[in-house]
């Protein structure tokens, strides 16, 4: 199927931003850019303090203010809502999307069990250890990936049907990480979520290694409700298993010293609170490492 003339499906396009003044122009660019363009674009600010607003409203798109910082969970909610149109792209404030993703992503949707549809991160600019650390291990970008279904859902770059995410609850508003996880869970009792790894993102944002860590344990402890001495045993097995001989086979000897790290910052970040599941959520902890797809 080719997407052109006429259009058979408005897209509404939103994008989540706290404090990234710096990037989410390009976030806004790479939505504007795209081969089937958006019908509808917003930025829903999540109580920024820098001058994201202001970026965004320079370069004339709306701005949806939650005042306070409210949390990834809050500004998703928020944002479907607000989606006049019945398919929403997702995207980050730190992303920019390549020009097909879109094109690529909606024709998934000719499948009517489809309900969503994420694409993979690509990093084309390692620049550092830390850049070659969180492309390894949190992008999974050497790794050679393949279209799968019943996936987890990854907001980071997504299509999603509106009617679909509203019927299964929407996100929930109160969870500030894990967000994507918990939706997703009920998402596939409805339908089919795909990753496509030919729709890439490209993140415009360099991380430091606090940062890196603090992503990739707020990622992969998205289905731990309360972080218990098991679980810091679950890291450190991971992290020497998996982890470890993918530095070692690329003789990448300082990633290596920052994967032998990755249990204790697991262990830094232990908060139930921000990883508790919606009650409507029965989703069962990984026993591995998972692939954010």
């Amino acid at each position: 199927m080719t997407l052109s003339t006429p259009r058979p499906w408005p897209v509404s396009a939103y994008i989540p931003c706290y404090n990234n003044a710096s990037t989410v122009g390009l976030a806004i660019q790479g939505i504007q850019n795209q081969t089937y363009p958006a019908d509808e674009l917003f930025v829903v600010d999540d109580g920024s303090t820098d001058n994201s607003t202001a970026v965004v409203e320079g370069l004339g798109v709306r701005v949806i203010r939650l005042g306070t910082n409210q949390g990834r969970g809050a500004a998703r909610a928020r944002a479907m809502e607000e989606a006049r149109h019945e398919f929403v792209l997702c995207c980050d404030a730190t992303n920019r999307l390549s020009p097909q993703f879109l094109e690529g992503a909606l024709k998934w949707f000719t499948q009517q069990e489809v309900v969503g549809v994420s694409g993979r991160w690509f990093d084309p600019h390692t620049q550092n250890v830390v850049d070659r650390w969180r492309a390894r291990h949190l992008f999974q970008q050497e790794i050679a990936h393949e279209v799968k279904h019943e996936c987890h859902l990854a907001t980071y770059g997504a299509v999603i049907r509106k009617s679909v995410a509203m019927q299964a609850g929407n996100f929930d508003a109160l969870l500030r990480h894990g967000e994507d996880f918990d939706l997703g869970v009920r998402l596939r009792k409805l339908g089919d979520l795909v990753f496509d790894p030919a729709l890439e993102i490209e993140p415009v944002v360099r991380n430091t290694l606090f940062q890196v860590m603090e992503r990739y344990t707020r990622w992969y402890r998205a289905s731990i409700e309360q972080y218990s001495l098991h679980d810091f045993i679950d890291s450190h097995i991971v992290a020497w298993k998996i982890l470890l001989p993918r530095d070692l086979a690329k003789r990448d000897w300082a990633a290596a010293l920052i994967t032998a790290t990755v249990p204790y910052f697991s262990l830094a970040f232990a908060d139930s609170k921000s990883a508790r599941p919606s009650p409507q959520t029965t989703a069962k902890k990984p026993t591995a490492l998972p692939t954010k797809s």
